[in-house]
């Protein structure tokens, strides 16, 4: 590229193309205030920038830039510069200079970041300032620097990998934020940081995920009317939440604290967060009952996951107003009693996964006539009597697994609507009998467990034309016949379990032509023939 020309350029963008090599040709437009270099294939250093020093905007992100960023000192009158998606590298004692910066964002590189942000300080105008995925590190001498930074940061992005020592000291003097993330970090923090809430009242977002993170949760001594939006999942909090995070927290909608210690039970003031739509308090040891409150208050919840604690009681058996709910995951608990009714309200219900609970009677019908239902698994439960026949829409499931309960009588002929979307099926280690229809072709299933159960007659053509199977298992029925000769056409088949039944003659050679398959169970038959080294039990 040649500028030599064009040295009166105050404003040059060639973003979004698919320049390469380095930028030493632009060293000579010595008046640019704005420059946009982004998402192209630019290498090499930045040293040509040197000279740029009217520079206000500077855009270099989505390239391959590389090595540190000194050069960068001279660029004084810099308000807006993103260098992210890069291979920079080094510390950014550089940038303490650029005192006129708003917005700096260096993220998806490979800096050596002080958790303190002791070099950006002198920053006073820094605004928005984001630095994912780089390296932190703790400020060993930050304790002896009292001083407080200059800036009043609106936005911070710190999702790094590294240890940051205690919890930056910089942030007790912030009260203008209104979103904080901070993410894989190894903080030396016995409690949670409440007083952030305290001293930032535009606070809307705060994020805290996996920074080893302990001790009690506390809430604000006031209700904080911004906070919408709070992740403190994977960290080690343990203890009861509080009661009253209802009344403290009113207005989230996203409540995420799965993946802690906490116990005791479940605070019915969470049915004061009538706005909240997506609560997780999954992989805790929260134990007792579901509150009435929360079930009728959250009336705008859309997901709910309780998986992994040892709740226990009946879902759902009292009042009820999540109708809003898309998505439940209450897997991994002593729930009792019956799936309940009351979710045949939830129209919009995409996923539901009780599986590992002691819930018992039969499935009731209205699940088949949930038309957005994608997603259903009820195994490891105590389920008995019949695969309901169904008369809905529920051509939208992907996902069956309703394996290890105590169905019995055939599989409904109604499981033929679900031939184009179905992916994965598990009716395994029940007590069902009877052929499988002989209008069931999933032309879409990757996964099909069938195994101990009495199913019985020739394996039929359902599986000719599911081109996608990876795993077929159909050990322990009584099924017999021939091995078809058409499951050597599925390709992308790796595990063969027809062990346990009733099938007689000869192995089909085609089978060992098979690249991907790496088991084959055939034993506890009547075969004969082939075998195919190393792939056969």
């Amino acid at each position: 590229m040649c500028f030599s020309n064009l040295t009166s350029f105050k404003k040059l963008s060639l973003s979004l193309n698919q320049f390469s090599g380095n930028i030493s040709a632009l060293k000579s437009l010595t008046l640019l205030e704005s420059l946009d270099l982004s998402s192209n294939q630019f290498s090499g250093n930045i040293s040509a920038l040197q000279s740029l020093t009217l520079l206000e905007s500077l855009d270099l992100s989505s390239n391959q830039f590389s090595r540190n960023i000194s050069v960068l000192q001279s660029l004084t009158l810099l308000e807006f510069l993103d260098l992210s998606s890069n291979q920079f590298f080094g510390n950014i004692s550089a940038l303490e200079s650029l005192t006129s910066l708003q917005l700096l964002d260096i993220s998806n590189n490979k800096f050596h970041i002080l958790s303190s942000l002791r070099p950006l300080f002198n920053l006073s105008k820094l605004k928005y300032f984001n630095a994912d995925n780089n390296t932190i590190h703790a400020d060993d001498h930050e304790m002896s620097h009292s001083s407080a930074p200059r800036f009043q940061l609106s936005s911070i992005s710190l999702s790094c990998c590294g240890t940051g020592g205690s919890f930056p000291q910089f942030f007790y003097h912030q009260s203008e934020l209104q979103k904080v993330t901070l993410s894989n970090i190894y903080f030396k923090v016995d409690r949670f940081p409440f007083w952030l809430l305290e001293n930032n009242t535009k606070l809307g977002t705060l994020r805290l995920m996996n920074c080893s993170l302990s001790g009690p949760f506390q809430v604000p001594l006031r209700a904080h009317s911004a906070l919408i939006y709070l992740d403190i999942s994977y960290n080690a909090f343990g203890g009861n939440i509080p009661v009253r995070i209802g009344a403290r927290l009113p207005f989230l909608d996203y409540l995420n604290m799965s993946k802690n210690c906490f116990n005791g039970s479940i605070p019915s003031s969470f049915g004061d967060m009538s706005s909240l739509q997506v609560l997780d308090l999954s992989n805790n040891q929260l134990s007792g009952k579901i509150p009435e409150h929360m079930a009728t208050g959250c009336s705008s919840l859309q997901f709910l996951a309780l998986s992994n604690n040892t709740l226990q009681g009946s879902i759902f058996s009292g009042n009820f107003n999540l109708t809003s709910l898309s998505e439940l995951e209450l897997n991994g608990n002593n729930f009792t009693g019956m799936i309940p009714n009351v979710l045949a309200n939830c129209s919009d219900l995409y996923i539901l996964d009780l599986r590992n609970n002691y819930i018992f009677g039969e499935v009731p019908s209205w699940i088949w006539n949930k038309s957005r239902l994608a997603e259903l698994d009820v195994s490891r439960n105590q389920l008995f009597g019949r695969l309901p026949q169904w008369r809905g829409n529920v051509s939208n499931l992907e996902q069956v697994s309703m394996a290890d309960n105590q169905l019995n009588g055939s599989i409904p002929r109604a499981i033929c609507s679900l031939n184009l979307k179905l992916k994965f099926l598990d009716l395994s280690m029940n007590s069902l009998y009877g052929t499988l229809p002989s209008c069931f072709k999933p032309v879409s299933a990757k996964e099909v467990h069938l195994s101990k159960n009495m199913l019985q007659g020739a394996l039929s053509n359902a599986f000719r034309d599911s081109s996608s199977l990876v795993i077929l298992d159909l050990s322990y029925n009584h099924l017999k016949g021939n091995i078809p000769n058409w499951i050597s056409h599925l390709s992308d088949l790796s595990y063969l379990l027809l062990k346990g039944n009733h099938f007689e003659g000869e192995i089909p050679i085609q089978l060992c032509k098979l690249d991907r398959l790496s088991l084959i169970d055939l034993s506890q038959n009547n075969l004969s023939g082939a075998r195919c080294p190393l792939k056969f039990q």
